[in-house]
């Protein structure tokens, strides 16, 4: 009967330990498992964030080629710059009528 409890007692040690072994293999996966997912959602909030600022800059762009652009501004320089005057007369366009055959 003795035999008996201490086998008993020996092979659900070796239940136990199997066990406590696979229950901490399994944590310990759970765990690297969520420190990656934390990591991946620390770069994609970071990502976004960039990408928020490349978009923001890209606006400050657009302004400033409007800005550019603007008439004041081109004839501001070409009559500063370059010594262009405005016409006093607006242009006469003269249209040359096709020969008739």
């Amino acid at each position: 009967m003795m035999n008996k409890i201490i086998e008993w007692i020996k092979i659900n040690r070796i239940k136990v330990f199997i066990l406590v072994v696979f229950s901490a293999v399994l944590t310990l996966l759970y765990v690297d498992n969520t420190i990656k997912i934390n990591e991946l959602l620390k770069k994609n909030q970071e990502h976004k964030t960039e990408i928020l600022q490349i978009k923001n800059n890209q606006e400050i762009l657009k302004a400033r080629i409007v800005q550019l652009k603007s008439v004041e501004r081109i004839t501001k320089i070409a009559e500063e710059k370059l010594g262009m005057t405005k016409p006093k007369k607006i242009p006469v366009v003269i249209e040359i009528e096709a020969e008739k055959k």
